[in-house]
């Protein structure tokens, strides 16, 4: 497969969720905020709602968006959910 091609087909933020969802891993803690805990599978979730959100809100893949969030786990939930819609990030 070309280079090109590849890098076409793969997502990363498919690439780590997908890792983190075999039955060992999808329910252990991935992390932890002043909210509690949360697992692989509600990241998972969470950034694929996410990306619908995005993708319904008319953000195409290749655009752009800020996300300005603090250390909660908003931040892997978006900037996964971000990527799997295929769109660039920017965070503060």
């Amino acid at each position: 497969m070309p280079a090109g091609q590849f890098f076409e087909l793969y997502n990363a933020a498919d690439d780590l969720l997908a890792r983190n969802l075999g039955p060992d891993r999808a329910e252990r803690v991935a992390v932890i905020d002043s909210a509690g805990e949360h697992t692989f599978a509600e990241i998972a979730s969470a950034a694929n709602r996410f990306a619908h959100v995005l993708e319904s809100a008319g953000v195409r893949a290749e655009q752009r968006v800020l996300l300005a969030l603090d250390d909660t786990v908003a931040f892997p939930i978006c900037f996964l959910g971000a990527i799997k819609a295929g769109i660039s990030c920017r965070y503060l």
